[in-house]
């Protein structure tokens, strides 16, 4: 059973986040800063900096959760809405159930 994020819902062109990074409103958690516009397609993308750590493997891991966490809560998300999740530093250090707490918490803020 294929369970990945298919790719119809993911934001992958350069256009397609700049889109949203300035269109977007923007909400901030402890761990992480979420754009997000209405009336898109209904994607996601994850960003992490070299800021956060200069190591690939450990930026690509929090990708990984970043996307798992969406894919697993988007029935809670508003349909058509094109969301990007920029990790702070903080996101490092901490587990996937911190990540997830306050991705729940940053999205009351953008979806209450």
């Amino acid at each position: 059973m294929d369970e990945r994020l298919p790719k119809n819902e993911r934001l992958r062109k350069a256009s397609e986040f700049k889109f949203v990074f300035q269109n977007g409103a923007k909400y901030k958690g402890k761990y992480l800063l979420m754009f997000s516009v209405s009336g898109g397609t209904g994607k996601f993308g994850a960003v992490v900096s070299k800021k956060v750590s200069k190591k690939a493997v450990v930026r690509n891991k929090i990708k990984r959760r970043l996307r798992e966490i969406y894919r697993t809560n988007k029935d809670v998300l508003p349909e058509g809405t094109d969301i990007v999740i920029v990790a702070l530093t903080g996101a490092v250090r901490v587990n996937y159930n911190e990540l997830e707490k306050d991705f729940h918490n940053v999205c009351k803020k953008a979806f209450a």
